[in-house]
């Protein structure tokens, strides 16, 4: 098994674009830690499931396949 290395380097990238963003959200700011911890999990689960089927791990995007 080999390690897809662009795959994972844009992963990394969205994790921390996310959490980035997630932080800067107003509704972040003003809950509870145990609110705040939801809230970047459920976002960061669905930003990391849309992208894993756009490109799945080990495969070229869908938008680059022929």
């Amino acid at each position: 098994m080999s390690i897809d290395w662009p795959h994972m380097i844009v992963s990394i990238l969205l994790i921390f674009a996310t959490v980035l963003l997630v932080q800067r959200a107003p509704t972040y700011k003003n809950g509870s830690r145990g609110k705040r911890i939801a809230i970047v999990a459920v976002a960061l689960f669905l930003v990391m499931f849309v992208f894993n089927l756009i490109w799945p791990y080990g495969e070229s995007p869908v938008f680059l396949s022929g």
